[in-house]
């Protein structure tokens, strides 16, 4: 990757840094709040995404729990789905922010949303909001110990990068994600091709030649 990353020059000002709840007041941003879900209306099928705590901490599949749309409609009227390009954020059990790309999700409490304002001036981009609100999380509990409840994420300091700089940095990121989505799909295939091997020499239908070495030909690998 050509990341043209430079050193800032001592004659160029550091950017000036800003916060979600200053962001907030000044109308570029906009807080919702997550919807109290009962357990048990939580399930492995359903018709909408459910995000709670484990999908924005990474700790578990997206998409790996549900609600169905009569449900949600009937004992929960009043919740709100998320828009492309929501941050999903949550102080508990630690910090964590998820950037919801397709939006239609339904945000379990204590889980919430922070959604861009589309005119915004200057513009946020969800992606470059989440990775500076992540450094500074982690900052902050490197020197003040966990982050918690709203002062975790309403007075983390983050820099407020003007619109071409932060249009670069979101390309970065947009190139980084595609790159790790298909580092995922590799690892992916080479998981279930272990497995296929595996299960093929377990009943015996499979058994296997040498493997092609340097400069051979591998088209039959």
């Amino acid at each position: 990757m050509r990341i043209q990353a430079v050193l800032r020059s001592e004659d160029q000002q550091p950017p000036r840094r800003t916060t979600v709840r200053r962001l907030v007041e000044q109308r570029r941003l906009r807080r919702r709040p997550g919807h109290r879900i009962s357990p048990e209306h939580i399930a492995a099928e359903g018709h909408y995404t459910v995000l709670t705590p484990e999908e924005i901490l990474g700790v578990a599949r997206l998409g790996g729990r549900r609600i169905d749309r009569g449900l949600l409609l009937t004992a929960y009227d009043h919740a709100e789905f998320t828009e492309p390009g929501d941050l999903v954020v949550t102080a508990n059990p630690r910090f964590g922010v998820h950037v919801d790309e397709d939006g239609l999700s339904v945000v379990a409490a204590p889980g919430r949303v922070l959604r861009v304002r589309p005119d915004a001036d200057p513009p946020v981009f969800p992606r470059v909001l989440a990775a500076l609100l992540r450094a500074a999380a982690a900052e902050y509990a490197r020197t003040n110990g966990a982050v918690r409840a709203s002062r975790g994420i309403e007075d983390l300091l983050v820099p407020d990068l003007g619109r071409e700089e932060a249009e670069r940095f979101d390309a970065l990121l947009a190139e980084v994600e595609g790159r790790a989505a298909l580092l995922r799909e590799q690892c992916a295939a080479l998981d279930d091709l272990a497995r296929t091997a595996a299960a093929g020499v377990a009943d015996g239908t499979l058994t296997f030649q040498d493997l092609p070495g340097p400069g051979t030909d591998d088209r039959t690998a």
